[in-house]
């Protein structure tokens, strides 16, 4: 896109694996640039004075984004659907294809 440079930088605002480069579509590269990115916002982190917030602080704040919060306990309840829906197909392994199926079947956003 004309005009946008992808090396420019904004603050605060960090980008990697697919989301910064998607043309690139392998996933040792989108893992690398992943690794990057989290090392990149660790060390921006050191550079802050950390807040006096709790777990619940984060998670109220999160939940005020109107947007999905997906905690460890949900992605193994995904991992669990996944392996039923597998065997009700009887497949070795099954995934589901978006980002909103799999809110969908953890129950975090309403089906369409």
């Amino acid at each position: 896109m004309e005009g946008i440079s992808y090396e420019s930088t904004i603050e605060s605002v960090f980008v990697g694996g697919w989301s910064r480069k998607a043309s690139e579509g392998l996933v040792g590269y989108a893992r690398r640039s992943g690794t990057n990115a989290a090392r990149a916002v660790w060390d921006y982190l050191q550079t802050k004075t950390p807040a006096n917030a709790s777990m619940d602080d984060v998670i109220e704040k999160m939940r005020g984004l109107n947007k999905p919060v997906i905690m460890k306990d949900d992605i193994k309840r995904l991992e669990a659907i996944e392996a039923e829906e597998a065997k009700k197909r009887g497949l070795v392994e099954f995934k589901f294809s978006s980002n909103e199926e799999m809110l969908e079947a953890m129950e975090l956003i309403e089906t369409a």
